[in-house]
């Protein structure tokens, strides 16, 4: 496993940071994604996304993709 703790120390941007904390809460907290959400104030959804995309890409799953135009 990523070293989550770090990651989120590391981390410049504030959106990524939040999917940082989100997936920390959920992964080594043992919180609940519902939990989660309300603690961070977010959609169950999109933490449920952050956290998927975590399990399937690593860290670098949090991180915004360029859009094709």
């Amino acid at each position: 496993m990523e070293n989550l703790v770090k990651a989120y120390e590391e981390e410049k941007d504030v959106r990524i940071k939040e999917r940082i904390l989100s997936v920390k809460m959920y992964v080594i907290d043992g919180m609940k994604e519902v939990e989660v959400a309300r603690v961070l104030n977010k959609g169950y959804s999109t933490v449920r996304l952050w956290i998927n995309k975590y399990k399937k890409e690593g860290l670098d799953g949090l991180r915004d993709k360029p859009r094709d135009s």
